[in-house]
């Protein structure tokens, strides 16, 4: 009598499989809605007959996961990769190397989401994994370098960062050859270190070799097409190469728009880009309204305290000091340096250039006393990584070179002063 019902079972399991590869198809296809139908279904029979602790329903639920990744809903995406790590924790213990999947799908998200230190401690766990079942100087490995890369380099720590991307380029130089996805996005990787530290044509000549190895590659609106293209603009335009720049960005923005849409942060990021350029070259009208359109996307999609609405409120600030509107532009500095505090530390040299756009704007207001401790700060953290010829290290020396110091004692006087009457 219960063989009848154990086919039943395998039929509905057989079923269960065929969902989820019409839910992987439809993903690829950029049909997401109906991706995450086909996998909900399944995972609903997977855990009637297999149990919730299933590793079939784990995998299923690492599925759905990727996908509202792909979608933009990331705190749902989070959760959903937390359960599969839990499931896969009991099924197959903490130390095998499938958890290092997840691990990896949650820590790239948790740094989307601008939570740095949650990410790098599940990068690292998966690398200790990665170390203890594979050989040494496997692809994964690789990766796991880089990943960790991409954190240090996000607090900051450039000097860290480098040596580690160099690390994972060779071992992946070694693993793959030269003309594969991987090695692309690692070059790309290590040019946002020489972009950071003002050597742009060698972080142009990588971006290059990046883009040209991911077009050979992979499908003409791959994400990693938009981001090469995105980076790659980025150079160009603090080189000075306008025209090349707005072709770069109008390219990444058409790939992003095509395939997530423009709600999604990528593509409102690349919009803050665009609207820089248009900063740039005069055109402050259409600068204003991108940047308004995409910090109120971003802040829609990431939440108010993620770096890249600090950025888009930092640009937008940018513009208003440009036009004189300085008292407007120092409220919008003053919230930038407070969300990238949060996320970053006061002492990231991500953070150096807020300070300094922050001083520069109460400076413009007569706030001496206020502003040059924020430049100072400001030129201690560039010195320390940049170095002393960097470009923003220079700005930031010629600000404090022909500081007013009259007017600050004289501040610091009126405000002991008022200080004093207010204890009378």
């Amino acid at each position: 009598m219960s063989t009848p019902n154990k086919a039943a079972k395998r039929k509905e399991l057989r079923r269960a499989t065929t969902l989820n590869g019409d839910g992987l198809s439809l993903a690829r296809k950029g049909d997401f809605n109906g991706a995450i139908v086909k996998f909900q279904e399944a995972v609903g029979i997977k855990e009637r007959i297999l149990g919730e602790k299933h590793p079939e329903v784990g995998a299923l639920l690492n599925n759905i996961a990727v996908t509202l990744k792909d979608m933009g809903q990331y705190e749902q995406s989070a959760e959903l990769y937390r359960r599969t790590l839990e499931v896969w924790e009991e099924t197959y213990g903490v130390n095998d190397i499938i958890l290092s999947v997840v691990l990896n799908n949650l820590a790239a998200l948790l740094s989307e989401l601008g939570q740095y230190e949650a990410a790098l401690a599940h990068y690292q766990r998966s690398l200790t994994i990665k170390e203890e079942n594979l050989p040494e100087g496997h692809a994964g490995i690789a990766n796991a370098h880089n990943n960790i890369a991409d954190v240090l380099f996000k607090f900051g720590l450039l000097d860290e960062a480098e040596p580690r991307y160099r690390a994972a380029l060779t071992t992946q130089l070694q693993a793959v050859g030269g003309n594969h996805p991987d090695v692309a996005t690692i070059r790309n990787n290590l040019a946002s270190v020489y972009e950071a530290l003002g050597r742009y044509q060698e972080a142009e000549d990588l971006l290059q070799q990046a883009l040209e190895t991911d077009k050979e590659m992979l499908d003409p609106t791959h994400p990693n097409l938009a981001n090469d293209l995105l980076n790659l603009g980025y150079v160009q335009h603090m080189q000075g190469k306008l025209k090349e720049a707005e072709a770069s960005y109008s390219q990444s923005l058409e790939i992003t728009e095509q395939v997530q849409g423009r709600e999604h942060a990528n593509y409102n990021s690349t919009l803050v880009c665009i609207a820089s350029l248009y900063a740039d070259t005069g055109r402050r009208e259409e600068a204003l309204v991108l940047y308004t359109q995409a910090s109120t996307a971003l802040k829609d999609s990431l939440g108010g305290e993620h770096p890249m609405v600090a950025q888009a409120l930092n640009n937008l600030a940018a513009l208003k000091y440009a036009e004189g509107h300085h008292a407007e532009a120092e409220g919008l500095f003053q919230r930038c340096v407070e969300i990238e505090e949060a996320v970053l530390g006061s002492d990231s040299v991500h953070i150096a250039s807020s300070y300094s756009n922050l001083a520069a704007s109460r400076f413009q207001l007569g706030r001496y006393g206020e502003a040059k401790p924020l430049f100072e700060h400001a030129l201690a953290l560039q010195v320390s990584v940049y170095g002393e010829e960097h470009p923003l290290t220079e700005n930031t020396c010629e600000w404090l070179m022909g500081y007013p110091q009259e007017e600050v004692e004289g501040e610091a006087k009126e405000a002991k002063t008022t200080e004093g009457e207010e204890g009378t």
